[in-house]
C-alpha cells in the first residue's frame, strides 16, 4: 500500500532491503511514477528520483524516454565515484583439441570495475558442485584479466559448471554458471564400394578425418559395402550416408525406406550421373529428386583451371548454414567441382544450394518422421577440391546434426529473459532419448531459491529474474537452466545526475490546466494533495530504485 508517512517509508526502507538480480531501468521507474503523477489529477506533479545514478542503468533503448510537460524532476545523489566491484564475462566454451582424452576449454574474463587494485584474487572452476581447478589472478582497477581452465572428458549428460571469483564487496555477480551437455557418439555407417576413391583411398578417407579425428567430435564413423549393409539387421540408430555406392535391390530399398521413415537420417552422395539409371529406378521412387542425364559419368574428371563450377546461392538462413554467415566463420567461394549430378528436385525436395550453373547441390527432404539430404558431388576429392577446404569438416557435422534434429543448446541465459517450459522439456526428451513427451503432465518450474514460479495460465513463458540455476520438471524428466546476472550492472561507475535528469525532461510546455469554479479544490486541500502524492511517488521511486541505492552502500560499508 502506498504510504503517506514518509518517515515509515524511510523506516522500512532501512529494515528489510533486498538486492535483486534485474537491471536497472529508469525509464521504466520513471513511466510509472509519471502515470501515478497524471492518474492524480489537478496539484503539482512532482517526481523525486532518489539514486546513485549508475550509469549503466542509463540505457540506449531508453534513451527516447521523456517525462510529459508539467511534471517536474527532483534528483537526489547518494551515488559515489569510489567503489570496487569484480565480475566474470566474455565467457567462451571450446574443444581442449591438445587434450587426447578429450575434454573442454573455458576461456573467460574477471573484469575490475572501480578505482582500486585487487591483487590474488582467488578464482575456480566447479563441475556438478565440485571444485576442479583455482588460480589467483591480479586485476589492476579498471582492467580485465583473460583466463583458461581446462575440464576433463564429461560423461554423456548434463552438466552444471560454474566460475567463482572470491570478492566480499558485492557477491551476487561473483558466480557465474552455465549447463553443458556432454554427448555419446553417434555410430554414422558410411555404405560405400572399395576401391573407387582417388589415389586408391576409400570414399570416406576424408569423412573419417573430419568426424574420428576429434576426442571431441558427436559422431563415430565407420565404412561397409552394399552386402555388408544388407546383411545387418534393422538400422535403430545412428545416421547413414549412401557415399555413391550401388543402388541395391528392392531389399535394401526397403529397408532404407523403414529406417528413414522411422526417424533416421540419411546423405545420398552423387558424385556425377554415372548411377542415374539405377538410382532413378529405386531411390527416386520415394525420394523427391532424380537424375536427368548421366553427363561425364564413367570419366575421371579433368583437374583444370576452368572446367570447374562453384557452389553459390546459398540458403543461409538454414540451419545448414547458418554458422557460415558470421564472419571468419569459413566460406565456400574457393572450393571447385569438377564434375556433379544433374538433379530434378520435385516440389516436396528444399534446395538449400546451387552450383552457378543453376544445378541444385544439396536437397533436403523431410520423409515421414526422418530426413534425408542429397549431395550432388563426391565426399572425397574425387570430383572436386571441397576436403581440402577449411569448411569441409563444419558443414560435414552441420549436414549430420541437421539429420538427427540436434541444435546447440545456449549454455546459459542472462536476467531479464524468457524460457519456454515446455520448450525446454520436449528438447531434454529428444536428448534422453525418451521419445514422445506428454505435454499434458503437470510442469513445475523452480527459481534458483527453490522456490516455485507460477505459471500464468495459457502461457508458456516465465522471466527469469534471479541468478543460478531454474529447474523444469514434470513426474518423469527434469532439466535445468544456468541464468546470470547483466554484466553490465556489474559496473556501478557513477553517472552525472543533472544530465541524465535534462534526458528526461519534456522540452514542451505543459498546458494549462482547466478546472471549473465548482471543481477547484481549496487551499488547504491542494496542499493536502500535493503532499500526498509528493509521498507517494517518493514512496513508488524508492522501491523501484532502491538497489542501485544500497549496492553502494553495501560497498562503502564494507570496503
Amino acid at each position: 500500500m502506498p504510504a503517506t508517512d514518509f518517515a515509515a517509508v524511510l523506516g522500512q526502507l532501512e529494515r528489510d532491503p533486498q538486492l535483486t538480480d534485474r537491471a536497472t531501468r529508469y525509464g521504466q521507474a520513471l513511466r510509472i511514477a509519471e502515470k501515478s503523477a497524471l492518474d492524480a489529477g489537478t496539484g503539482k506533479r512532482v517526481i523525486h528520483l532518489i539514486s546513485d545514478f549508475q550509469k549503466s542503468g542509463w540505457a540506449a533503448d531508453e534513451s527516447d524516454f521523456r517525462l510529459g510537460p508539467g511534471v517536474e524532476l527532483q534528483c537526489t545523489d547518494v551515488g559515489s565515484d569510489s567503489f570496487s566491484n569484480l565480475a566474470i564475462g566474455d565467457v567462451q566454451v571450446l574443444e581442449n583439441d591438445e587434450d587426447a582424452a578429450g575434454g573442454l576449454k573455458i576461456r573467460f574474463s574477471v573484469f575490475n570495475f572501480g578505482a582500486e587494485d585487487r591483487n590474488a584474487v582467488r578464482v575456480s572452476l566447479s563441475v556438478d558442485d565440485r571444485i576442479l581447478s583455482e588460480k589467483r589472478v591480479d586485476t589492476p582497477k579498471g582492467e580485465v584479466r583473460g583466463l583458461e581452465f581446462s575440464t576433463p572428458t564429461l560423461i554423456a549428460g548434463m552438466h552444471r559448471v560454474a566460475l567463482e571469483l572470491e570478492d566480499g564487496r558485492l557477491t551476487r555477480d561473483n558466480r557465474f554458471t552455465m549447463t553443458l551437455q556432454a554427448r555419446t557418439k553417434i555410430p554414422v555407417i558410411s555404405v560405400e564400394s572399395p576401391g573407387r576413391g582417388m589415389a586408391g583411398r576409400p570414399p570416406s578417407f576424408f569423412l573419417a578425418n573430419a568426424l574420428n579425428i576429434s576426442a571431441l567430435s558427436p559422431y563415430r564413423l565407420s565404412a561397409v559395402t552394399v552386402p555388408e549393409f544388407e546383411s545387418m539387421g534393422a538400422i535403430t540408430g545412428g545416421l547413414l550416408i549412401w557415399n555413391n555406392a550401388p543402388a541395391g535391390g528392392a531389399a535394401v530399398q526397403k529397408k532404407l525406406q523403414e529406417y528413414v521413415k522411422g526417424g533416421g537420417g540419411l546423405i545420398v552422395v552423387l558424385p556425377d550421373g554415372a548411377r542415374a539409371p539405377e538410382f532413378n529406378r529405386l531411390f527416386a521412387s520415394w525420394l523427391p529428386v532424380r537424375i536427368e542425364a548421366e553427363g561425364n559419368a564413367g570419366r575421371q574428371p579433368a583437374r583444370s583451371s576452368e572446367g570447374y563450377a562453384l557452389l553459390t546461392d546459398l540458403r543461409i538462413d538454414h540451419p545448414i548454414f547458418q554458422p557460415f554467415s558470421a564472419p571468419h566463420a569459413g566460406t565456400f567461394t574457393g572450393a571447385r567441382f569438377f564434375s556433379h549430378a544433374r538433379l530434378a528436385v520435385s516440389p516436396q525436395g528444399q534446395i538449400l544450394a546451387r552450383f552457378d550453373s543453376g544445378d541444385p547441390a544439396l536437397v533436403a527432404a523431410d520423409i515421414d518422421k526422418g530426413r534425408v539430404l542429397v549431395f550432388a558431388s563426391s565426399a572425397d576429392d574425387a570430383t572436386n577440391d571441397l576436403p581440402v577446404k577449411a569448411v569441409y569438416a563444419p558443414f560435414w557435422h552441420q549436414m549430420l546434426r541437421h539429420l538427427e534434429n540436434f541444435r546447440h543448446e545456449k549454455p546459459w541465459m542472462d536476467v531479464g529473459e524468457t524460457i519456454a517450459p515446455r520448450k525446454l522439456l520436449v528438447e531434454a526428451a529428444v536428448r534422453q532419448g525418451k521419445g514422445n513427451l506428454d505435454l499434458n503432465q503437470a510442469i513445475v518450474v523452480m527459481d534458483s531459491r527453490k522456490e516455485r514460479v507460477s505459471l500464468a495460465p495459457g502461457s508458456d513463458a516465465v522471466a527469469v529474474e534471479l541468478a543460478g540455476y531454474y529447474e523444469v520438471r514434470t513426474a518423469s524428466l527434469n532439466t535445468s537452466v544456468a541464468v546470470n546476472p547483466v554484466l553490465r550492472e556489474s559496473d556501478l561507475a557513477h553517472g552525472n545526475p543533472e544530465e541524465m535528469a535534462a534526458g528526461w525532461m519534456s522540452t514542451e510546455a505543459a498546458a494549462p490546466a482547466v478546472v471549473s469554479p465548482d471543481e477547484r479544490p481549496t487551499a488547504e486541500e491542494q496542499e493536502k494533495r500535493e503532499r500526498l502524492w509528493r509521498y507517494l511517488l517518493l514512496g513508488v521511486l524508492i522501491l523501484l530504485i532502491f538497489e542501485g541505492l544500497l549496492s553502494n552502500h553495501f560497498i562503502l560499508r564494507t570496503g
